[in-house]
């Protein structure tokens, strides 16, 4: 208990230097959902007389999946993200994924435990615990290193970060297609999340906010420009969103797993937390804009749900991940942390990711977890790759 307590403290500890209010608000919220396993745990244990590891790996597996689904979901804390650093370490999550990442750690810190604390048997487990560490290594290093990165299906793509993102819509928006008039630019541009805010859906096209974006597509008939958007509805409920906007129209894609509290309250919680900053919404373009361009739009939280993102790629075959990191404070740790989670969403997926990131890292990361390509410019030209091939946990995971 104590050393599963440590982890968290140690997991959490770079939310402090986010903001004093928000880190302990996270503590004490994953202190509390840590609580729940280990106190079932507990009473399991004393009830049956039975052992404690015995008891504790189904639970905590349990636990791990089910907090991707409740009302109050917060899966950053998944045991099979500490090796995200390592990511050539675990090219077999690509047929397991994250849970099985967590299974593993469980096993070998158990085998460490028997082998600290009991002297009879010693050579078995050395033997087993030797297993348990090197086959998974030795199978990942095969498999990255022996398989090739993909190369086929290249994609260009422009990103536009601004340099300063608080400035108006139509100041950021004047400013890419003054880029655009004297650049060459690819035909997909993607900019972070909430590049847009207060953007209302019932505004015409000759709105302010979006005046440059159609003399945009006006210039360039074939170009698509994915843009992270606060928008609001005719009822003037907020979503947090992906817009697509070509020479078609605007399409929308709702962000569907929202930061708790922060950003979505549930029923429940009102009473204590007051209404929601941002609406959830079930209906919107996905299947569209999948069938255009085969591109899955994730925002910034969602990256952290391997279920998730797993189940809704398949008809996609490669993402696009925008994200606002301004809440981290330019913590090197906290961007460190999620962009190293990025990498298990490509590798879980088997595809390219191009990450673009307001006030965080980003990059182009191919379905290895490796970094190909770090984009430091307000404007830069990149190259991912599309692979249409599932990965095994993908299979699994859509299987009945």
């Amino acid at each position: 208990m104590l050393f599963i307590l440590s982890l968290n403290i140690s997991a959490t500890s770079w939310l402090l230097e986010v903001s004093l209010r928000e880190g302990v608000l996270a503590y004490v919220e994953n202190t509390l959902l840590m609580m729940i396993p280990i106190t079932l745990v507990y009473f399991v244990v004393k009830v049956f007389k039975t052992g404690v590891f015995i008891v504790l790996l189904p639970i905590w597996i349990l636990f791990e999946i089910s907090s991707h689904y409740w009302l109050l979901p917060w899966p950053w804390l998944t045991f099979g993200n500490v090796m995200s650093n390592q990511y050539f370490f675990i090219q077999w999550y690509k047929i397991f994924g994250v849970f099985a990442g967590t299974l593993w750690l469980l096993l070998l810190g158990n085998l460490s435990y028997m082998i600290i604390s009991k002297k009879e048997k010693q050579i078995q487990r050395y033997i087993l615990f030797v297993l348990f560490l090197i086959i998974p290594i030795c199978a990942s290093l095969f498999m990255f290193y022996s398989i090739p990165a993909n190369r086929d299906s290249e994609i260009s793509v422009t990103t536009y970060i601004p340099n300063d993102s608080r400035v108006s819509n139509l100041k950021k928006t004047q400013k890419l297609y003054n880029y655009v008039t004297k650049n060459q630019v690819s035909n997909i541009i993607l900019s972070p999340e909430l590049f847009l805010t207060s953007f209302k859906i019932s505004s015409q096209i000759e709105h302010a906010n979006h005046y440059f974006i159609r003399r945009l597509i006006k210039l360039k008939p074939n170009t698509a420009f994915f843009a992270g958007a606060e928008i609001i509805d005719d009822d003037s409920r907020r979503f947090n969103a992906m817009m697509v906007i070509n020479e078609k129209g605007n399409f929308y894609r709702i962000k569907r797993k929202y930061v708790p509290i922060r950003e979505h309250v549930p029923k429940y919680l009102k009473f204590a937390f007051g209404e929601s900053f941002y609406s959830r919404c079930e209906n919107d373009d996905q299947r569209i804009i999948s069938k255009l361009y085969g591109i899955f739009p994730v925002l910034c939280y969602e990256s952290i749900f391997s279920t998730y993102i797993v189940k809704n790629v398949e008809d996609n075959n490669l993402i696009f991940l925008s994200t606002s990191e301004e809440f981290m404070n330019n913590s090197y740790f906290g961007k460190k942390q999620y962009l190293d989670i990025v990498r298990l969403r490509a590798i879980e997926t088997n595809r390219n990711v191009i990450k673009c990131s307001n006030k965080g890292y980003s990059c182009v990361i191919n379905e290895k977890g490796a970094i190909t390509t770090r984009i430091t410019e307000e404007y830069q030209n990149v190259i991912a790759y599309k692979i249409e091939n599932h990965s095994i946990y993908q299979k699994l995971i859509k299987s009945p």
